[in-house]
């Protein structure tokens, strides 16, 4: 069975716990933080030095990585990219989902 992937936004000290929490839960962590001396990235398992409100960003590394899903933890800014993220990754999944069985 493949291993689920979750994107974090944000890498600060009160994130951390949310990053450990999905790696014990068995989560693939995927970080992005802009600030290059997050303590979050030393235990995510890929880090990206990208903001976390820049949507075309999160979202261009949420496709490349093929996130199950994202998470804001502890940050208002990034709530509202991480929803549209979430929103165009999952509406993505199900238009080539429906391509494939009309191809098919």
């Amino acid at each position: 069975m493949k291993q689920k992937k979750i994107m974090l936004l944000g890498g600060s000290a009160q994130q951390v716990v949310a990053i450990k929490t999905a790696k014990n839960l068995g989560y693939y962590t995927v970080l992005c933080d802009y600030l290059p001396d997050n303590p979050g990235q030393y235990v995510a398992d890929k880090y990206y030095n990208a903001s976390t409100t820049d949507v075309e960003a999160v979202y261009q590394i949420a496709k490349d990585e093929q996130v199950d899903g994202i998470l804001a933890y502890a940050s208002d800014p990034a709530a509202l990219p991480a929803a549209i993220v979430d929103w165009k990754v999952q509406h993505q999944k199900t238009f080539q989902m429906r391509t494939k069985w009309l191809i098919a």
